[in-house]
């Protein structure tokens, strides 16, 4: 795949599969759901969020300076911490809350 300014990372193809994943949780976990208890919607919530997070850097990795913004390291020179780390441990968090409450 490569976008209009240049090859897409192979991280990128990731992304979407994180994305296609929690659709599939997502869709099972409402199609499962009978009786709304609070745990249920908590981790019908959490999906969510780890649904739209995966959209979101998805879709930003399409795209050049986007893509840059998202790698683009801030930390120092023995910290490199990027916005994709954030999100990846945002979303690694979320779904083991969800898998620990279902």
């Amino acid at each position: 795949l490569t976008t209009i300014t240049g090859k897409l990372s192979p991280r990128a193809d990731l992304w979407v599969y994180l994305l296609v994943s929690t659709s599939a949780a997502l869709a099972t976990l409402v199609m499962a759901t009978s009786s709304s208890t609070i745990l249920e919607t908590v981790a019908i919530a959490m999906t969510s969020l780890a649904l739209i997070v995966a959209l979101f850097v998805s879709l930003e990795f399409r795209f050049q300076p986007s893509r840059d913004r998202l790698t683009k390291s801030f930390g120092n020179e023995h910290n490199n911490m990027t916005m994709e780390l954030i999100f990846a441990l945002f979303a690694l968090l979320l779904w083991c809350f969800v898998m620990g409450v279902v």
